[in-house]
């Protein structure tokens, strides 16, 4: 018998090239700007970008379970972004960044239990 499920043996690497296709088909002028795992809360931080302003910072993450989890984008004008786990990969999510000049910091928020991937990239408004 065949599955359709992914792999249980699928790598972190194929895991962030796979959602960093994703990203790339919805903003394809978009620079990496980090792959992050884990397994609880963290907070993460981008480097700046050398990109000119308007910069948006743009991130998909995925989670085992089927609880909701969030990112914020923290900076004088937080957002904060989330949806419900699941490995399918495809709540994607622009964030309008204050400053680009400046690293990106980004606080994690998954459920009690949850493993999550989060790809991470920039891109000017307008894709």
């Amino acid at each position: 018998m065949t599955s359709t499920t992914p792999a249980a043996g699928t790598t972190d690497g194929e895991r962030f090239a796979s959602q960093g296709e994703k990203v790339l088909t919805q903003y394809p002028r978009a620079v990496p700007a980090g792959n992050f795992s884990g397994y609880e809360d963290e907070t993460v931080t981008l480097p700046a970008t050398e990109l000119s302003a308007p910069v948006e910072v743009v991130v998909l993450l995925t989670c085992t379970g089927t609880d909701t989890y969030s990112v914020t984008v923290e900076q004088a004008h937080p957002n904060t972004v989330g949806a419900t786990c699941g490995t399918a990969g495809t709540s994607i999510a622009a964030v309008p960044l204050d400053d680009p000049s400046q690293p990106t910091t980004l606080q994690i928020d998954v459920p009690d239990g949850s493993d999550y991937w989060l790809t991470a990239y920039y891109t000017q408004n307008g894709r």
